[in-house]
């Protein structure tokens, strides 16, 4: 999963995050990225959407996530 949000304290920024999960489903941490909304447009929200749960995903089989690794 991942969410986009507007931040509510510095107007501009877009921010993204997504949950680093555990084997059982269970998030261990989250990864959030902050965005310029003055420069990124709705393709650059699917890149930064895509990059995101990639690093998520290493980050979760780098802590030993067995499910990732078998994908």
């Amino acid at each position: 999963g991942w969410h986009r949000q507007e931040s509510r304290i510095h107007p501009g920024i877009v921010d993204f995050g997504a949950p680093v999960m555990d084997h059982d489903g269970h998030a261990l941490a989250a990864l959030t990225v902050p965005n310029l909304r003055a420069v990124h447009s709705s393709t650059d929200d699917r890149l930064m959407i895509s990059a995101l749960q990639a690093a998520t995903a290493r980050i979760a089989e780098c802590l030993g996530n067995p499910a990732l690794n078998a994908e």
